[in-house]
């Protein structure tokens, strides 16, 4: 299919938009909902997050602490289950930004952890 040219008819909010594919037209109205959505972001991918809503349990490791990919980190409660959160690479745990006990909303950030320096040795 590709991409479909467009044209917006009114820029009201809210506004209207025709597409126009093989002849055909289209047309839609934007919602007070999708203008005021938040833009997209790129993760951080040094940053471990909530995907859901949870209690923290225990954490394992201080800030400071070198860890090692898939080395065990905190426990996070969701629905009941106690889930290890673990390293996803390893790396210096730069922040810890939760404490046992915190209730966490999803996509709240519980630590960062920074990638080591690349060494070289020649």
């Amino acid at each position: 299919m590709g991409f479909l040219p467009f044209k917006m008819i009114e820029m009201n909010v809210p506004f209207y938009i025709q597409v126009s594919e093989g002849g055909r037209k289209y047309e839609t109205q934007t919602s007070a909902k999708m203008l005021q959505r938040k833009a997209y972001q790129k993760s951080n991918p040094e940053e471990i997050r909530a995907i859901i809503p949870g209690v923290v349990l225990s954490i394992m490791v201080r800030e400071g602490d070198m860890v090692e990919q898939n080395q065990e980190l905190m426990v996070y409660e969701t629905m009941k289950m106690h889930n290890i959160i673990r390293a996803p690479f390893s790396g210096i745990v730069k922040q810890i930004k939760v404490q046992p006990n915190d209730k966490l909303p999803k996509g709240a950030i519980m630590m960062v952890i920074q990638s080591p320096p690349l060494t070289i040795h020649l």
